[in-house]
């Protein structure tokens, strides 16, 4: 169990520092990569900490996973939301807004698309 404990602390060090430097670099973007180094990293660090009763290293690396997790559930989202040929969806609350000015000014009016979103109809 020692040498378990150990290896996944060498470990989690190394994702930790091979995702920072690679971002710090320019080498990778804040993305996926970035998210899931930080997120293996951490939780390997957290089973060290465990192992030795390291408290303070234990509370810091969950805020850690806790953060990339988080941020890597982001980035998957962001990625499902491209469209073929690099465009973006456009954002609900941007949809909304459009909506929203269209009907103010009297001109268009706003239905739902098959996704679930206001779209406006011009």
């Amino acid at each position: 169990m020692a040498l378990l404990a150990e290896l996944s602390g060498w470990l989690g060090a190394l994702a930790v520092l091979a995702g920072y430097a690679s971002f710090s670099l320019g080498w990778i973007a804040n993305g996926r990569i970035f998210q899931a180094c930080n997120l293996l990293g951490s939780a390997a660090l957290m089973l060290n900490g465990l192992y030795h009763d390291a408290w303070p290293s234990v509370s810091l690396n969950i805020a850690w996973a806790t953060i990339s997790c988080v941020a890597l559930i982001r980035a998957l989202r962001a990625e499902r939301s491209v469209f073929p040929g690099g465009l973006r969806a456009p954002a609900a609350r941007a949809e909304s807004t459009a909506c929203e000015e269209l009907a103010r000014g009297g001109g268009a009016a706003c239905s739902s698309s098959p996704h679930g979103k206001a779209e406006p109809i011009l």
